[in-house]
């Protein structure tokens, strides 16, 4: 009984070991003054929002579209609005995204080395200010 259970632990951490964990490429948060505000965004020339209305929680300073993008056996997982989408992007340490802001466009090339973390705020009235750094986002 002994060798039993000793031989099922061995083979559940064999198992658990050889399924790869998705690792965070990149995370992108829309975070302050948005106000029922239109968002399209590309990465890489392939569209991952379209006229999406999103609004700021005024007390968190953050919507609720926050795009992840996770890469997980070879395949890259792009979360929107908490759904998964499995998408064949090329990506390398440099990412083109291309944004629309109530149909003001913008075009961003970000260095992953600089950070994997990318907050938009909207400025003004259709202006964008970008941030980006190494460490995760901290919300109130």
């Amino acid at each position: 009984m002994k060798f039993l259970l000793i031989a099922l632990f061995l083979m559940k951490s064999i198992i658990s070991f050889s399924q790869e964990e998705p690792s965070l490429i990149f995370q992108i948060d829309f975070q302050d003054f948005f106000n029922k505000d239109i968002i399209s965004l590309s990465i890489n020339d392939k569209r991952i929002v379209e006229n999406e209305c999103i609004t700021s929680e005024p007390s968190m300073g953050l919507t609720k579209l926050r795009i992840k993008c996770n890469k997980s056996n070879d395949q890259v997982l792009i979360q929107v609005l908490g759904k998964d989408y499995v998408q064949h992007l090329k990506l390398n340490r440099k990412i083109n995204f291309k944004l629309e802001l109530n149909g003001s466009k913008f075009t961003y090339k970000i260095d992953l080395l600089k950070g994997k973390y990318i907050g938009f705020s909207k400025r003004g009235s259709n202006q964008l200010y970008l941030r980006h750094f190494q460490q995760p986002f901290m919300y109130d």
